[in-house]
């Protein structure tokens, strides 16, 4: 019967720190996001051509425990191109199109790297159709009575532009596709991967030689996708996000576009 004592006294007092759990951080607030995706592309003529994609959104989260509710805008998209005479870009009128951006997330603690993370199952999100189920098959043709014009410029889709190699307007259907897993650093900080893949069909270009671009993939290097959330004022504009964002984020002078 000591021996059981002595057995079960031991085991109880054995290594206290390492049983707890720390109490989950308090995720509630304004964060500023940056989202990096950057994807290959074939060009004719060039070769590969690499593209970061940089995101940038305000979010106010709820917290309920270990799930975590979100509501944003999208601020600013920004682009980086390996090959200096490509240069996409978009209209705030793509951007506005997004509309709220809603997404849910979940704290869990990593009991063997001891802290916290932060990660959010895989979605889908679908622009410029509406679609039955978010893995349909893209609409390919403007006159599909599922192509809507969210971005309201009178075109069918979304509209990107492009110039350099090339000058004009695409008209696209997209589907991305992301999965994120992040680590809370602190209560104001979180850092993470992503991963994702896109899906577009083009409905229309300005010219015939937009009608069919390069097909872009992720690069393989997963360290070129990633996210960043930072906790930042309740009063945080966009317009301050857009200012501030190399800084908040601390962008490396590579890293700006």
């Amino acid at each position: 019967m000591r021996n059981i004592l002595t057995l079960l006294m031991t085991l109880a007092m054995a290594s206290p720190a390492a049983a707890a759990k720390p109490d989950a951080p308090d995720m509630s607030g304004t964060w500023a996001e940056l989202r990096v995706l950057t994807e290959v592309q074939p060009v004719p003529l060039v070769g590969k051509v690499t593209i970061a994609q940089q995101f940038l959104s305000l979010h106010k989260l709820a917290a309920d425990g270990s799930k975590v509710a979100s509501k944003g805008k999208m601020c600013g998209l920004r682009f980086e191109a390996s090959h200096k005479r490509l240069r996409p870009s978009v209209a705030q009128s793509f951007l506005d199109a997004l509309g709220v951006l809603e997404g849910r997330s979940k704290l869990q603690y990593n009991k063997k790297r001891k802290r916290w993370e932060l990660s959010a199952k895989k979605r889908s999100d679908v622009l410029g159709a509406n679609l039955s189920r978010p893995d349909d098959k893209l609409p390919e043709d403007a006159d599909d009575p599922r192509v809507t014009d969210p971005d309201k410029d009178g075109r069918p889709g979304v509209t990107v532009s492009v110039s350099g190699l090339a000058n004009g307007n695409l008209y696209l259907i997209q589907r991305v596709t992301t999965a994120l897993r992040g680590i809370v650093r602190d209560k104001n900080t979180v850092d993470g991967i992503v991963t994702w893949s896109r899906d577009q069909s083009v409905v229309g270009a300005s010219s015939f030689i937009l009608r069919s671009p390069p097909e872009g993939v992720p690069h393989k290097d997963r360290s070129k996708h990633f996210f960043r959330l930072r906790r930042v004022p309740e009063g945080m504009t966009c317009d301050g996000l857009l200012k501030t964002a190399d800084s908040l984020f601390r962008l490396k002078a590579s890293a700006k576009p």
